[in-house]
């Protein structure tokens, strides 16, 4: 989640950036969210880009140094990257596709 500022009210506003559709900047930024509802913000567009990317970032950060202390061959495997698994445990939609001929 990001924090910002609404136009009117100076209390933090928290926005789940995974369902931020678009963003206007005009004088101030519009957020406009997947399920309707618009935000207007003092922050500008690249100010709130800049947070989205930090945000997941970080977030990619923590989960390698957990990857790092867990080493894949000690997951579950309901855990495992989709690129561990063996063949077996890999869901119908990501088994290999072989080509056969006739």
């Amino acid at each position: 989640m990001i924090r910002l500022t609404r136009l009117r009210n100076a209390n933090p506003l928290y926005l789940n950036q995974d369902h931020i559709e678009r963003l206007e900047s005009h004088h101030e930024t519009t957020i406009h969210m997947s399920n309707g509802s618009e935000y207007v913000v003092t922050e500008s567009a690249e100010e709130i880009v800049r947070m989205i990317i930090d945000q997941r970032a970080h977030l990619l950060a923590v989960a390698g140094r957990l990857e790092r202390q867990m080493p894949v061959t000690q997951m579950p495997v309901t855990q495992m990257p989709v690129t561990q698994l063996p063949v077996t445990q890999l869901p119908v939609t990501q088994l290999p596709v072989t080509e056969t001929g006739d």
